[in-house]
């Protein structure tokens, strides 16, 4: 079994989210993609925006709480 204490996380941040929020609808928007593709790209952004979101918050968790320590 692994050693939790011992793994290290590493997170996307929200702005890595966003860029592959816009790549994913350029990507899907494209003219020369099968409507499978593009269905699967557009449902990837809204996947990336969602994380963003969500990584939007766990940073400003973290940084609250950072200035709370001090």
């Amino acid at each position: 079994m692994m050693d939790v204490s011992a793994l290290q996380l590493r997170l996307i941040s929200a702005a890595q989210c966003r860029d592959y929020t816009v790549e994913c609808e350029r990507l899907g928007k494209a003219a020369d993609i099968s409507i499978e593709r593009a269905t699967a790209l557009i449902s990837m952004a809204h996947s990336w925006d969602q994380l963003g979101e969500d990584m939007a918050l766990y940073e400003a968790i973290v940084k609250a709480e950072a200035r709370n320590v001090r």
